[in-house]
């Protein structure tokens, strides 16, 4: 019996909490949701303008860059090679140049006409022995012939010469290529950087929008949760309390039958009609009184027998004719 008290008790205070519990506040869900439909709308503005400034403005320098500097790889490319192979040209033309050096008496020839000028001077104005005489006009001949030497040289020069300006040219031209290959790299990363940096404000940024979405359908989800769970539990509560109504005018019609039955187990036979036919004896015949409303009651003894109002009435009315 205790426990059946202590589970009643229970259940009471569980639909006390039901009826506290309060409608949730539509109002405020709907102004939670415009903020953050705002919040969301913004957010997405500024993804959509990082997304087309990351298309358009870095990428594009980025692929011009890439462009100059491939041209510049290209330009060094060849320039290399063709260093490579002018230094081998030089090398050789150096050894040719030697070699032709080597059999020259002067590297001018104003100085070679001079050289032989004054061999002849000597040969003419001295008186030489045969040997010695052979011997000067071998050195004229040999001095003669040095002419097409010192030509053969100073083209080979010339030609040396020109492949050394080439070579210079070359070399502060790969120079050049190489500055501008290590800026570009140097610009490239920085590039790549801010791509990366733009990149990870963008995915940033999509994670946040996408945690707003996220957030908003739990809090929509979340509001109709508990606004069905309220009008189901006010459903629940307008149920009971129509079953409590029943349930009171059930009792209370038993106890209004129960209190009748009481009062009719006690009360004498014809008790009531013995009353009245007293006040009718005792009562001037002029004016009989109404006929009283029937007594409702489940008894058989009067339901069984005629109203003896009504009787008692008419036989008032004969005794007055």
């Amino acid at each position: 019996m205790e426990e059946d008290i202590n589970d009643a008790d229970g259940a009471t205070d569980k639909e006390l909490r039901k009826l506290a519990m309060k409608a949730p506040s539509r109002k405020k869900f709907e102004e939670q949701i415009r903020a953050m439909s705002q919040d969301i709308k913004e957010k997405e503005k500024l993804y959509i303008l990082l997304q087309e400034r990351q298309e358009e403005s870095i990428p594009l320098d980025l692929r011009n860059l890439k462009v100059e500097k491939n041209k510049a790889l290209e330009r060094k490319k060849l320039n290399d090679a063709e260093l490579r192979e002018l230094n081998d040209n030089v090398r050789k033309k150096m050894d040719e140049l030697g070699k032709v050096q080597s059999r020259l008496h002067y590297k001018s020839e104003d100085r070679i006409n001079e050289a032989i000028r004054r061999l002849e001077i000597q040969l003419k104005h001295n008186n030489y022995s045969l040997r010695e005489e052979k011997r000067i006009v071998s050195e004229i001949d040999s001095l003669s012939r040095s002419k097409k030497s010192l030509s053969q040289y100073l083209e080979q020069k010339e030609e040396v010469d020109k492949m050394r300006v080439r070579q210079k040219e070359l070399r502060n031209d790969r120079d050049s290529v190489f500055q501008f290959i290590t800026t570009a790299k140097r610009k490239e990363e920085e590039y790549r950087e801010r791509i990366e940096i733009s990149r990870n404000r963008v995915e940033d940024l999509k994670q946040e929008i996408d945690s707003l979405y996220d957030e908003k359908r739990a809090l929509t989800a979340d509001f109709k949760k508990i606004e069905k769970e309220f009008y189901e539990i006010k459903r629940e509560n307008v149920q009971r309390q129509r079953e409590d109504r029943k349930a009171q005018a059930v009792v209370k019609k038993e106890v209004e039958i129960k209190i009748i039955q009481e009062i009719e187990a006690e009360h004498r036979p014809f008790e009531d009609e013995i009353n009245l036919c007293l006040t009718l004896f005792q009562t001037p015949p002029q004016h009989p009184p109404p006929c009283p409303p029937h007594p409702k009651s489940n008894s058989p003894s009067i339901l069984g027998r005629a109203c003896i109002y009504c009787h008692a009435k008419v036989m008032m009315t004969k005794s007055a004719i």
